[in-house]
């Protein structure tokens, strides 16, 4: 089964006449399921500060340029 279509048969109830409420709410209830399966958002990826970035060796410092 196309992954398309696995996904519209874990949304959609199959063999049933389709009103917008009830698929708007199968939609909803898939949506925040995947969401709690994310866990918590980062909102930061680097965990240092500029002082700790500066004293690394150069090339452990990453592509980005020095800010004054």
């Amino acid at each position: 089964m196309g992954s398309a279509r696995q996904a519209l048969a874990e949304v959609l109830p199959r063999g049933r006449t389709l009103y917008a409420t009830a698929v708007r709410q199968h939609v909803q209830a898939t949506a925040q399921q995947l969401e709690d399966e994310l866990g918590p958002e980062q909102v930061m990826f680097i965990d240092a500060c500029q002082r700790d970035c500066e004293e690394l060796p150069r090339h452990h410092r990453g592509p980005w340029p020095s800010v004054p």
